[in-house]
């Protein structure tokens, strides 16, 4: 306390109480009664937290303790300082710090900095949209009840009337508790709670599931909010015009009281939930269902109400159970047009209306619950004056149009008289003298209403065309990109909301039976409407479009009907648009399915006017619509064949299965694939794998003579300009299977149309790609489906699926997981040659009789010699085979021994060893690249023989090649001397230590460890101070060969020349990159048998055969993970040291 008195004392008399409207009491004593009054309130203390939430609770309790005591504005400022603990008091230290004037701060001050500080904006953000989406799901009503309420607070906007309250309770109710409520209306929110738990209760006793609990009753509703707001006045039913229903002869309850009248006796004189009289009898239900009818509301609380359709949820019971059930009510619904709904028998004088508020109306609508005078039931009155007035100029020289009126049926002058006198009360038409004059006509709406409309077709015919642009579609597509909910006005009659220029009026005359008028507003029909429109829309909305305030100053209304508010997909213009892209409105290609074949070029037009419109979601449209194209061509007979009927099912097919196409964006890149054909172009643009768009288009005649280079560069340039809005500014990748477009950069010789399109080509940031083939690569699931003959699919199991849903892992519940399994069909291909070989039927002979042991017949009828696979008399298969073993990028053009020893591990026939010498010595390459090895003269002492792989190594520089692209032009071979496996590394000559040092690294001890020995030779490389430093390091030795004497390591010398001889295979048959030749180098070497070791070094490296084209074995699990396989390794190595010590021996 005396801290407290302290603390007050060095602060100023405050200038205004804010807080309350006490004086301040000079006195210290009554300053230490209120101290002492505040101390045994027991107000809470507050120290940091983590929640904002708590800081919040604690500001509110604080408040309530200090509204009890008498303390000025700055007294509670000391009091509530007194409270704050730890870091929350030295948060208070630091802002008094920096505070000009402590001791003046207010207690608005204060709430304001403890709040911004402590109470973050965005957490009463992020509350105010758990209010908003709260819902009842399985929670007792009570504890809904209570949440509700407690979560009130952080929406203050959106509870600040009782109304709106009572909106975003029913929102979040229970669907079967809310039919109930939203048939009555309700003085309060406490009463809407109130019935809210006695339907409830009432709901659960018949139905009998416990989908939710009703809680307590509602003497414990814990209802502290203050509900405000006017009481809504009930209303009865009152006739609304001609299409309404007739007023009934008997009284109609309100719709208050009508929603919970009582029905167990028969009388209407007291609520359901006070009835003395309760049988609580079982029904038997039969169904459930949906019943909808429609008619006008009679719930009428403002002259513009909104019309809400009929929506009531019915129990269906037999004639025979409703007789016995005391609440059960005998109704018949009668429809406006007359026609009877009979349900069951009636027995009851009285028909009972059912009200229901399922429908949203416009005071329900938060979005636009404030601008209700913005959606008038009808136009408000003459439009004012506007920026934008409607004129219709015509060609110099025209005379007045006028036309004689068309004939009418009896009931379409009825109308029209109707229609015209509307016009006329509305002051949207004046009676008129003009020399003009356009006949009228009706056009029938879809609900059989009647559209009155002028024909303007002569006026149009002489109207000079407005040059105001519309918009293109496709622009407005783009601007949704990002967008997560939709909104759509539709203005209410929005040519009737635009004036005519007043000496422009008589033009737009029309002549009736009943007189001569013309619009003073602008009428439907008129050719340059639209683009006026627009040219007011954009005027008026240029600057911002801010939800609806724009319309209420301009004098514009809406529709309310039409209108859709945040909606997570809105169909616009034959499109409907969602967060993930956009796709065909299914309601607009509805009559495509039953579209019948053209018989006419006149249906031919109509139908591909109605396709191209969704072009863009066509792959390929020019090319599927060439067939009917070609008829609507000059001097072509109309016939009708199998391709033109091909052509109009498959794009009746494409336009009724439309992917997504999702919405570009313009700050990311783009990705193009292009192909071309006889038939056309196409091009598919694409951005992060999904589809944003298809085009295409059919030859000109001068195209199709161009050569395939050019056609395919046409197509890249055609969609360069097609998608220019896009592609320009932002990077692009293009993608052709026409290879040589990839160097049309640095093509040295080129025709005037290449030079005239690579200039264009140039404005834009791109890269030109080669895929091969037609290689689908739509990645996007929304696309269309593409099937593999080579997959097979397996379903998860369910119990996986519950183990992964317990780890909280994603996965794939309505689809199935592939996998996809690539084999070898070589085989295949000699079983079946099997069957029709005549040697293969000898050696058949041959195993019956017992002749040839070695042979056997496997469960396929397949002949082996031992392990390998008899090849029969089909020069076809032996010639594959052969050019498989030699004259590909992994074998690359193998001696006759080594290739020899690769494939008599796989495959027998007779004089397989001579077919193979024979095919070897034709090879123009092999002759060509390939020299004569000597023998080694003189006594050599060989190396020691490594203990095991990868221990000592060897290594040296092939240098002086042809630079590559990248720069590189020496090969860094290193070789291990045990399995003889082998890494080529291109390099750089002026590689120095240190880059040497880090290529070692990763293609070495990334792969193998550090070894025991290197041997080099005596390079300035190898002799670096870096790179013995580095070996010491690392506890490796080095061990140099003498120089000029190359012998020393024979070895390597050896597998330079071989890796040598393979490089010049690759540079006759693949081109002169030998760089890219590499890695196939060091796949053939690796892989084919070396005569020291009698293996290839894979397979002494790995203990097993490397899977390639020609050998394709499938590994089962005791070649990996059996018990012996150490067993297996130690043999392999002991098996190629002894191999090794014999060839040194010879």
């Amino acid at each position: 306390m005396n801290n407290l008195l302290h603390a007050h004392k060095n602060q100023n008399p405050p200038p205004n109480p804010v807080q309350n409207d006490h004086t301040q009491d000079p006195h210290p004593e009554s300053l230490t009664k209120k101290i002492e009054g505040f101390i045994k309130l027991k107000a809470p203390t507050f120290d940091y937290t983590d929640d904002p939430l708590e800081a919040e609770d604690w500001l509110r309790e604080i408040e309530k303790k200090l509204d009890l005591t008498t303390c000025t504005d700055e007294e509670c400022v000391a009091l509530a300082v007194h409270q704050l603990k730890g870091s929350a008091s030295a948060w208070w230290d630091s802002f008094c710090e920096t505070h000009d004037d402590p001791a003046s701060i207010t207690w608005e001050e204060f709430t304001v900095a403890f709040r911004e500080f402590f109470v973050p904006n965005e957490m009463f953000m992020q509350k105010a949209a758990e209010f908003r989406n709260l819902k009842q799901d399985t929670m007792k009503v009570q504890e809904y009840l209570n949440l509700f309420i407690k979560m009130m607070r952080y929406a203050p906007d959106d509870t600040r009337t009782d109304e709106k309250k009572q909106y975003w309770f029913l929102q979040g109710v229970h669907p079967e508790i809310r039919v109930l409520l939203t048939a009555g209306v309700y003085r309060s929110l406490r009463h809407m709670m109130n019935k809210a738990i006695s339907v409830g209760k009432e709901v659960l006793d018949y139905n009998g599931r416990p989908w939710y609990d009703l809680g307590d009753s509602d003497d414990d509703l814990d209802y502290n909010a203050e509900v405000q707001g006017p009481i809504r006045q009930r209303q009865s039913y009152q006739p609304l015009g001609e299409d309404s229903w007739e007023e009934p002869p008997t009284p109609i309850p309100t719709p208050g009281d009508l929603a919970f009248t009582c029905f167990v006796r028969g009388s209407l004189d007291h609520e359901a939930d006070l009835c003395l009289y309760k049988e609580k009898k079982k029904r038997k239900r039969k169904r459930h269902a949906k019943a909808h009818t429609h008619r006008r509301s009679d719930q009428c609380t403002q002259a513009r109400a909104p019309h809400s359709a009929i929506q009531g949820q019915l129990n269906h019971v037999t004639a025979e159970d409703a007789t016995d059930a005391p609440d059960v009510v005998l109704v018949k619904l009668v429809h406006p047009s007359g026609q009877e709904v009979e349900f069951v028998p009636v027995q009851s004088s009285v028909i009972h209306q059912l009200h229901s508020l399922v429908t949203k109306a416009l005071e329900e609508i938060p979005v636009v619950c404030e601008y209700p005078d913005v959606f008038p039931d009808d136009i408000l009155g003459f439009p004012p004056d506007r920026a934008v007035e409607f004129a219709i100029d015509l060609v110099p020289g025209t005379a007045p149009i006028a036309k004689a009126p068309y004939r009418m049926s009896g009931k379409e002058y009825d109308e029209l008289k109707r229609q015209l006198d509307e016009l006329l009360e509305k002051r949207l038409i004046r009676c008129s003298v003009s020399p003009w004059g356009a006949p009228v006509l009706f056009v029938k709406k879809k609900d059989g209403s009647m559209r009155l409309c002028i024909d303007y077709r002569k006026l149009n015919a002489v109207t000079l065309k407005s040059k105001c642009p519309l918009p293109r579609i496709d622009d407005l597509h783009d601007q949704l990109k990002g967008a997560k909910y939709f909104s759509k006005t539709n203005l209410r009659s929005g040519y009737h909301q635009i004036k005519i220029r007043e000496e422009d009026i008589p033009k737009t005359a029309f002549v009736t039976r009943y007189g001569h008028h013309e619009f003073i507003v602008v009428p439907s029909g008129l050719t340059n409407a639209p683009a006026y429109f627009m040219n007011l829309m954009n005027l008026i909305l240029k600057e911002e479009l801010d939800q609806f305030v724009k319309l209420r100053k301009n004098q514009l209304f809406g529709k309310f009907s039409k209108c859709e508010f945040l909606l997570e997909k809105v169909a616009l213009l034959g499109h409907v648009f969602t967060a993930e892209g956009v796709l065909v409105d299914p309601n607009k290609i509805e009559a495509v399915s039953n579209w019948k074949t053209p018989r006419n070029v006149t249906e031919i037009r109509s139908f591909l006017g109605l396709a191209k419109y969704y072009r863009r979601f066509i792959e390929n449209f020019s090319k599927i619509a060439k067939p009917m194209t070609d008829l609507l061509k000059d001097k072509v007979l109309f016939e009708w064949n199998d391709k033109c009927e091909k052509s109009f099912r498959c794009l009746k097919d494409k336009l009724t299965t439309t992917p997504v196409l999702t919405l570009p964006d313009l700050q990311k890149d783009f990705v193009v694939y292009c192909d071309a054909s006889r038939q056309g172009l196409g091009c598919m643009l694409m951005q992060d794998n999904h589809v944003v768009s298809y085009a295409s288009r059919q030859l000109r005649a001068h195209e199709e003579n161009y050569p395939t280079h050019d056609l395919e560069l046409a197509a890249v340039v055609h969609a360069l300009k097609i998608w220019r809005h896009y592609l320009i500014g932002n990077k692009c990748d293009i993608y052709t299977d026409h290879k040589s477009l990839k160097y049309i950069f640095t093509q040295s010789e080129l025709n005037m149309r290449q030079r005239r399109w690579l200039e264009l080509i140039k404005d834009y940031q791109l890269e030109i790609h080669y895929h091969p083939g037609k290689a689908n690569v739509v990645a996007d699931a929304l696309s269309h489906k593409s099937y593999c003959n080579l997959l097979t699919g397996e379903e998860m199991s369910a119990e996986l699926c519950a183990e992964m849903e317990q780890l909280r892992l994603d996965f794939v519940t309505t689809e199935q997981l592939n996998e996809l399994r690539v084999r070898c069909t070589l085989e295949d291909q000699i079983r079946q040659a099997q069957k029709d070989c005549p040697s293969i039927a000898e050696l058949k002979v041959g195993m019956e009789k017992g002749l040839l042991s070695d042979f056997r017949i496997d469960d396929r009828g397949t002949i082996w010699l031992k392990e390998r696979l008899c090849v029969p008399l089909d020069e076809g298969i032996r010639e594959s085979i052969l050019t498989e073993a030699h004259c590909t990028k992994y074998s690359i053009h193998p001696g006759s021994t080594k290739m020899y020893q690769d494939l008599k591990k796989l495959f027998w026939w007779r004089r397989m060893k001579r077919d193979i010498a024979a095919f070897v010595a034709q090879c123009d390459t092999c002759n060509g690249i390939k020299a004569e090895k000597q023998r080694p003269t003189g006594m050599l002492k060989p190396l020691d023989i490594p203990m095991w792989k990868w221990e000592k190594i060897t290594m040296d520089f092939i240098v002086r090649l042809p630079r590559t692209p990248k720069g590189n032009d020496s090969i860094w071979v290193i070789v291990d001397r045990l399995t003889k496996s082998a890494h080529f590394i291109p390099v750089k000559v002026t590689h120095n230590a240190p880059r040497l040092a880090e290529l070692y690294i990763q293609n070495v001890l990334r792969l193998h460890g550090v070894p025991i020995s290197i041997v080099s030779d005596r390079g300035p490389q190898f002799t670096a101070r870096f790179w013995k430093s580095l070996h010491e390091a690392l506890g490796t030795k080095l061990d140099y060969s003498t120089a000029y004497h190359p012998q020393t390591d024979g070895q390597m010398e050896r597998v330079n020349q071989l890796l040598e001889d393979l490089l010049r295979g690759c540079v006759l048959t693949y081109g002169p990159n030998w760089e890219d030749s590499l890695p196939f180098a060091e796949f053939s070497y690796n892989n084919s048998y070396q005569a020291s070791i009698e293996m290839s070094p894979f397979q002494a490296l790995y203990g097993r055969q490397c899977k390639t084209p020609l050998m394709w074995e499938e590994a089962g699990e005791r070649q990996f993970f059996g018990p012996a396989m150490f067993e297996e390794a130690a043999e392999n190595v002991a098996k190629v040291r002894d191999n090794l010590r014999i060839a040194q021996s010879r």
